[in-house]
């Protein structure tokens, strides 16, 4: 795994949809938790976005660039 796939996979396990719930209820006591629990639809949007991002990073295959005279096209 590359240091990307590394990223999107600690990005996937942290902004998990169904972890906001959770981040909603541990901060309901605070400042912080009850602005998330006031925007709870853009909390969820944001996690689900967050977490495609970084399973596209994740799975997404990284193709070398090619600087050898191989990789280019032969004329004649």
């Amino acid at each position: 795994m590359t240091r990307e796939n590394k990223a999107g996979a600690f990005l996937v396990m942290l902004t998990c949809p169904c972890h906001a719930v959770m981040l909603i209820f541990v901060l309901g006591g605070t400042a912080v938790g009850s602005v998330l629990a006031a925007f709870r639809a853009w909390v969820y949007l944001g996690f689900t976005l967050l977490f495609l991002l970084g399973l596209y990073f994740m799975v997404r295959k990284r193709v070398p660039a090619c600087d050898a005279d191989v990789c280019q096209p032969s004329s004649g």
